[in-house]
């Protein structure tokens, strides 16, 4: 009968963001991670499928309170460009604290293409709130986050934004 593990998965998680923040996202490998779990890699590979599935779920967990927190801040901004500059600002920050992650050298695409996706939808929702036909929320969140991801400047792009928002007077 198989051994029953538990949270493997938590641990894990809290095992690579201690091993990240010691090391790098370069030296962290699945094998040390079940080492320092006392596990085998066949286990670790049983929650995940391989480092990348790892980073993410590190990633989403970290994301969740932060999107929380743009949501709630969200809803007290007037206008989908303060919206849209609220989303910068945090994607922002958000991208800076795990720096370590994002512009590693040996990282794949990460975040993935399925969470980006997802991503972008979620940012799209609360621009879409504020009155912007769904198709230009979408297309000024994917703005943000090139933005972001590029390391440009808000002001670089803020009348493309009013434009997609329908605020080309800011």
């Amino acid at each position: 009968m198989p051994k029953i593990l538990n949270d493997v998965h938590d641990r894990a998680i809290a095992a690579a963001r201690a091993e990240i923040d010691k090391s790098g996202y370069d030296h962290l490998t699945m094998r040390g991670i079940a080492e320092r779990l006392n596990i085998s890699a066949g286990t670790l590979y049983h929650y995940f499928a391989d480092k990348e599935a790892l980073i993410g779920a590190l990633v989403k967990e970290d994301w969740e309170p932060v999107k929380a927190g743009l949501w709630k801040n969200a809803g007290k901004k007037r206008s989908a460009a303060e919206v849209c500059r609220l989303l910068y600002d945090t994607v922002s920050a958000f991208s800076r604290s795990h720096q370590n992650i994002f512009t590693s050298s040996s990282a794949k695409a990460l975040p993935s293409d399925a969470f980006h996706l997802r991503f972008v939808e979620e940012l799209a929702e609360l621009i879409f709130e504020k009155g912007v036909e769904k198709k230009y929320a979408v297309a000024a969140s994917e703005l943000i986050l090139a933005m972001v991801r590029e390391k440009q400047a808000y002001e670089t792009y803020e009348h493309a934004i009013g434009k997609l928002t329908g605020e080309d007077n800011i």
